[in-house]
């Protein structure tokens, strides 16, 4: 799983469930991370569950252009951001596209479509110096199949597709690769915030009727940034239980 000296992972929305279990799984493999959230309160405590040292708490806005300048340039001084994972988004709001408030839509789409590209453009011009880097893109299921209530969240997935294979190819000869991985109903503490009714369905939607856990997004996220991983780019990993087959 070698991967350059110096290199940190930069992952964003590290303070909810899933970046969490992403951000610890990273530290196992030795990888240091720059943690990025708006959750002061969050990033500490994930600092303090950390090894001392291994972690450098990042307040940010994620989709402002401005704060992720100025974030790469801060953690230039704790590594080289040669490896990014893109896990920001918003899950728990909800409104038919008919009700949709220009607002929630602008949102959805600046912290989960925009957000990712800004990021990426920002840490390419390491991967590019050092001819090595791993863009790891957390979609959504939801991007592939659609979300039913969910417009503007699932436009922000589907976009993260296209994003992971532009960046796959303008990055493959330099060493560069960029995967998304494509959740389904996860628990986290957005997953406790559904109703259970809808829980129990989308569960027993999924072949093996089950949630699944963060560790198991987390166990592939890392996959992907080893070096073993340097020939695979340009795809979406589907981590779902089975919920995208159509099961008799």
């Amino acid at each position: 799983m070698s991967r350059p000296d110096g290199t940190v992972a930069v992952v964003t929305g590290a303070a909810g469930g899933l970046g969490m279990a992403i951000t610890h799984r990273l530290l196992a493999t030795g990888l240091p991370a720059v943690a990025v959230a708006v959750d002061t309160d969050a990033l500490q405590r994930l600092c303090e569950s950390a090894p001392a040292g291994q972690v450098h708490p990042l307040v940010a806005d994620v989709g402002a252009p401005g704060a992720v300048h100025a974030g790469v340039r801060e953690l230039s001084d704790f590594g080289v951001p040669l490896v990014l994972v893109n896990n920001a988004g918003i899950t728990d709001k909800s409104a038919f596209l008919t009700d949709l408030p220009d607002e929630l839509w602008d949102e959805e789409l600046r912290v989960g479509a925009s957000a990712p590209f800004y990021w990426t453009r920002a840490c390419l011009p390491a991967m590019r110096a050092y001819s090595w880097g791993r863009v790891v893109n957390i979609s959504s299921i939801a991007g592939r199949m659609g979300d039913l209530g969910h417009g503007g969240y699932a436009a922000a997935k589907a976009a993260v597709l296209g994003l992971t294979r532009a960046t796959a190819l303008e990055g493959a000869r330099s060493g560069i690769t960029a995967n998304a991985v494509l959740p389904g109903i996860i628990r986290t503490p957005a997953y406790d915030r559904i109703r259970p009714d809808v829980r129990d369905r989308v569960e027993q939607a999924t072949a093996m009727k089950r949630a699944g856990r963060p560790e198991e997004i987390a166990a592939l996220v890392a996959h992907l940034t080893y070096d073993e991983a340097s020939y695979t780019t340009g795809q979406d990993f589907a981590v779902d239980g089975g919920l995208g087959l159509f099961v008799f």
